[in-house]
Formats: structure tokens, C-alpha cells, sequence
């Protein structure tokens, strides 16, 4: 009995840890960062804030695990199935509230080796949901197109 209970403790615990962005990028995540860049999904008031003051991170509102981690600002690897990952954005609690928050991106490139270190992943849920984030206060980067 008490070994069951460990093993369903155990299964629950598995998929939120997948959830937080902790885990070191591979080889293929970087080389596919440097090639591609990098997509942060924004509002179209903020996209204009970010292009001119750059990305300001902030303590992320889900949950106390990801508080613990400090300031992060949220990305995905810029790859061809951009509408897919905004529309999982859509899907979240605050997408369906406010659709404008993710109604433009931004387009990271040209990345050096110094920002890309203070990058983690989320493995996540599903293949479709592999978030980037930087840990830190503020990230510069110096190339940043806005797209719709």
C-alpha cells in the first residue's frame, strides 16, 4: 500500500517537473537557436517597448516553483509552426482573457554565446510546447524584428 501511494506521488509530480523551465539546452537546441532565432509572442503596445528598452524579465505567475526561479523572459525556438505556438498561448488562462497579449512577435537573432548560456527549457507536456527562458533582469539582444 504505502509503496502504490509513493508510485502515484511519484506520477504526479513528473509531469509538473517537466513544466519548469530547469533543463539545460542540448547541442541541436542551440545550433537550432542560432540558426533560427528565437520567438517571443507579446501585445503590439509592448513589442514597441521591447524593441526600443529591450525584454525586462519578471517572476513568473505560475506557480511557486517557477517564483523560485526569479526573472525570466519566456520564449520558443523560431521554427516554421509559429500559428501552432500562439495558439497554445491562446489556449492558456490568460490567452482566452486577453488574446492582445500575444498578438504580435518579436523575432530574436543573432544571439552570442554569453545570453544563450542563461537559457533553460521546458521539456513540457506535449512536443509542441517547448518553452525557452532567460533567467535574468533584462536581455538586449541585437537583432529584433516585430511580426504579426
Amino acid at each position: 500500500m504505502k509503496n502504490w501511494f509513493l508510485f502515484i506521488f511519484f506520477l504526479c509530480l513528473v509531469p509538473v517537473f517537466l513544466h519548469i523551465p530547469i533543463f539545460k539546452l542540448n547541442k541541436k537546441d542551440i545550433e537550432m537557436i542560432k540558426t533560427l532565432g528565437l520567438i517571443h509572442f507579446t501585445s503590439n503596445e509592448n513589442a514597441l517597448k521591447i524593441k526600443t528598452d529591450g525584454f525586462k524579465g519578471s517572476v513568473s505567475h505560475m506557480g511557486g516553483i517557477e517564483r523560485l526561479l526569479g526573472n525570466l523572459i519566456w520564449f520558443y525556438i523560431n521554427t516554421p509552426d509559429q500559428k501552432q505556438k500562439q495558439k497554445i498561448l491562446f489556449n492558456t488562462s490568460r490567452g482566452k482573457k486577453d488574446k492582445k497579449r500575444f498578438e504580435v512577435c518579436i523575432i530574436v537573432n543573432d544571439l552570442n554565446d554569453e545570453d544563450i548560456k542563461k537559457m533553460r527549457k521546458r521539456i513540457g507536456f506535449s512536443k509542441k510546447d517547448k518553452a525557452i527562458v532567460y533567467k535574468g533582469d533584462k536581455f538586449i539582444p541585437k537583432k529584433m524584428i516585430i511580426g504579426k
